[in-house]
């Protein structure tokens, strides 16, 4: 016996080849359905809940006998060798083992694990079968936990099916497959309307391939649903590239700006494995991409900032800025007695080896969480938290640190050339030039 789910767009279910739906009521369906993604041993009580929770215990009970009834009674109209629903015991059921049970989630599954190389039949196959609405239109009466279950499903599986295609569309980008990469971002933008890293990145590919009548049209598509639905403007990123695209009549200079795209090197900074990412720029306004970004991608418990106010800063403040944040933010997780060794630093004459061994020991000791430390502008940092960053970095601490650096090569002091140009050679420190 061989069943086969179809969980994507209309549910459906077949048994050896044949669609057994109409043969059998809602519920014996959406047990079928559940059992289908969760092929353990069951409770009964687990589908009585989910299923029948408002009824009486003995009404239930009746209810879900008769719908077992039902979809064994179908299957073996079908095929007698097995029943398609197994006792376990007198209190828990499953799918028999011994039926060859296979489902369009499965095969969602292993065709994101593929390595082939993107085409477009692979791309249009994929939207046309797995796009669909995971049970689409299915809502059961008075079975408040069983539709939960389908909207959670629901919400997991269209969050695979966008960062699939998302993916495949950044990849695209890079092998210059504009065109497909197109139609990937339209049927994306079809599914979350309001995410505006979509309409930035038609944007450019619609640049990339020298259509900039597109390119605004995009910007334009964008900017009336935002200010239509929401009452917001397009983002920082989409205005800054739409001012470019109107005061630029050189296509290859916007391809060349299409193709730099800073908040996805932010976002590579923050997943990749390098302890310290570094960004040199020569223009002013990057400092506030880079404060724009981490403002609505960062967790406040796992980030600490320094200089996000600008000005120079006097001798170790950047040392115990540092201290401070940490104290703040993971003061749950620290000893009060090393921590008060640490800041006596402050009040007393400094001892740097002393200092920053203690530091070590502090961190090597207490520091379970990872932590992101992020240097808005590394010209306004004194040189001790420079040496504190060189030190820790040697001493090999940043195991659970991880420091993403910006900074304009207009303001670099030949400390500063030094300590960038010696990192730069280190295997494990990416440093991105944005000029």
């Amino acid at each position: 016996m061989k069943i086969y789910i179809r969980y994507f767009g209309e549910f459906q279910v077949f048994i050896d080849n044949q669609l057994i739906n109409n043969n059998l009521g809602e519920k014996a369906r959406m047990i079928i359905a559940y059992l289908g993604l969760n092929n353990k041993i069951n409770h009964r009580n687990i589908l009585k809940n989910l299923l029948w929770a408002d009824f009486e215990s003995e009404s239930a009970n009746r209810n879900l006998r008769h719908a077992l009834w039902s979809i064994r009674n179908e299957a073996k109209k079908i095929n007698s060798k097995y029943d398609l629903i197994e006792n376990v015991s007198k209190s828990t059921i499953r799918l028999n083992l011994n039926v060859d049970i296979s489902s369009d989630i499965q095969e969602f599954q292993e065709y994101m694990n593929r390595n082939d190389k993107i085409t477009n039949d692979l791309i249009y196959h994929f939207i046309r079968e797995y796009g669909g609405c995971f049970m689409e239109n299915i809502y059961i009466y008075n079975a408040h936990d069983f539709n939960n279950w389908i909207y959670f499903q629901r919400g997991e599986l269209q969050k695979k099916y966008f960062d699939y295609l998302y993916n495949r569309s950044i990849k695209l980008f890079e092998e210059k497959n504009y065109e497909l990469a197109v139609e990937i971002l339209k049927e994306l933008i079809n599914l979350d309307s309001y995410n505006e890293n979509l309409y930035l990145d038609l944007m450019k590919n619609h640049i990339s391939m020298g259509n900039r009548h597109f390119a605004i049209n995009t910007y334009q598509e964008a900017k009336k649903i935002l200010r239509e639905d929401l009452n917001i403007s397009p983002n920082f990123y989409i205005e800054e590239f739409y001012r470019k695209i109107l005061v630029s009549n050189n296509s290859h200079e916007l391809k060349e700006r299409a193709g730099i795209n800073i908040e996805k090197m932010l976002e590579n900074a923050l997943t990749n494995a390098n302890p310290i990412n570094i960004f040199v720029t020569n223009q002013n306004k990057h400092e506030k991409i880079f404060k724009d970004y981490f403002l609505h991608h960062t967790r406040k418990n796992q980030f600490i900032e320094l200089v996000k106010i600008p000005g120079k800063r006097v001798i170790y403040e950047g040392v115990f800025e540092f201290i401070d944040e940490y104290v703040h933010y993971f003061k749950d997780e620290t000893s009060l007695r090393d921590i008060e060794e640490l800041l006596n630093y402050r009040t007393n004459k400094i001892d740097e080896a002393s200092l920053f061994y203690q530091l070590e020991q502090y961190i090597k000791n207490h520091l379970k969480s990872k932590i992101i430390l992020i240097i808005y502008n590394l010209s306004h940092v004194d040189e001790k938290t420079i040496d504190m960053i060189s030190f820790l970095y040697r001493k090999n601490m940043l195991k659970n640190i991880k420091i993403i650096i910006s900074y304009n090569k207009n303001w670099e002091t030949n400390r500063i050339k030094f300590f960038v140009n010696a990192l730069e050679n280190e295997t494990n420190v990416k440093v991105n030039k944005l000029y």
